[in-house]
């Protein structure tokens, strides 16, 4: 049994080793070119507006739980099973833009 044990943790290391090697190699080639994608600003409006959206579901998931109220796990809309809190964050999340461009016309 320990014997399978350090036959293990030796492929580990030499598996491990083996992909920094390959992976160092195919990296020198690419020595100019950058590592990280860019970001275009369609990708950071949805990314933005995902994390809108989770912090609102979060929120209302502790009123919810706070107060106890009953809600339905799923609601079936347009033959899709949809969570209600999660549905509501978004469609709030939709209207967040529009609702900030309304208060900044009216002078709020």
């Amino acid at each position: 049994m320990v014997i399978h044990f350090f036959i293990f943790i030796a492929l580990l290391s030499l598996s491990v080793s083996k992909r920094v090697r390959l992976r160092k190699l195919r990296m020198a080639g690419y020595q100019n070119l950058p590592t990280d994608p860019l970001e275009s600003p369609v990708s950071r409006a949805v990314s933005e507006m995902l994390g809108v959206a989770g912090g609102i579901y979060l929120a209302l998931l502790m009123l919810v739980s706070f107060l106890q109220i009953k809600i339905p796990s799923m609601i079936n809309m347009f033959g899709m099973e949809i969570e209600p809190l999660a549905l509501i964050s978004i469609i709030i999340t939709l209207f967040q833009p529009y609702v900030g461009e309304l208060k900044q016309y009216w002078g709020g």
